[in-house]
């Protein structure tokens, strides 16, 4: 979806001399930390380069928990398995994941570059890769720029999850390390930071009923939520249905 979602975007960005840094981690590693484990790329000399100092650090319980809910869950309902994901406090994020995901699964929404085809057990490691490689990409690059815009799909920051939560931790690491040691998720090379990064989420999700927020649903899921018109085409829709006239 480059041609229909970014290069419009990227064009604006050149042409009043702005700079744009691909955040994403290279689908080499991806498909590695798929199929074998992130472990794996501790091994490998030149993933340095392309990605975040490994190990990469912990996820939270609320960030597995969202991935079940958002993929996992969706991935046995749609393999008509009987049983998915645990119950779930309705207080919680991951309570308004599966509200999400359930509308979602429904009008085909959600994250079209994730999808749903590989098996659940080996999808959160590609996820986790991709939202650290994406977070520290934004940070290296936040002492460089007043401002920093990061465009992602929705499933990679809502409630504050995602390259939100890597950005806190990559955030209090460079600050809680003194300059020249090395620390979790954080190397002697990048700059330490007085004053915490200020971060705004903005979480846009397609809705039947724009002038209708539901708060099991829509609440804490960014700093800002916008509902836009959910029967207007989307650029991913279109691209899918090319894709099936092609075959």
């Amino acid at each position: 979806n480059y041609d229909t979602d970014y290069r419009p975007m990227v064009e604006y960005a050149k042409a009043r001399g702005m700079r744009v840094v691909a955040a994403n981690a290279p689908r080499r590693y991806v498909t590695i930390a798929g199929s074998k484990g992130l472990p794996h790329l501790e091994s490998l000399h030149t993933a340095a380069k392309y990605l975040p100092p490994l190990p990469l650090p912990p996820v939270s319980v609320d960030y597995k928990a969202h991935f079940q809910w958002a993929h996992v869950d969706a991935l046995a309902d749609a393999q008509g398995m009987a049983e998915a994901a645990p119950p779930l406090d309705a207080s919680s994020v991951a309570y308004a994941a599966a509200a999400r995901n359930h509308q979602q699964h429904n009008d085909g929404g959600g994250c079209p570059y994730i999808g749903l085809n590989a098996q659940a057990e080996s999808l959160l490691d590609p996820i986790i890769l991709w939202d650290a490689t994406m977070a520290h990409a934004i940070y290296s690059e936040a002492d460089a720029a007043s401002l920093v815009v990061h465009i992602c799909g929705s499933f990679h920051s809502e409630y504050s999850l995602g390259i939100a939560e890597f950005l806190r931790h990559y955030d209090s690491s460079s600050r809680a390390v003194p300059s020249g040691a090395k620390g979790d998720g954080a190397s002697s090379d990048e700059p330490r930071r007085v004053d915490p990064l200020r971060m705004v989420v903005v979480t846009i999700y397609p809705e039947e009923h724009i002038d209708s927020f539901d708060p099991v649903r829509h609440q804490n899921a960014g700093d800002f939520v916008i509902l836009t018109d959910a029967h207007l085409p989307r650029s991913h829709d279109a691209n899918s249905h090319r894709h099936l006239q092609q075959q």
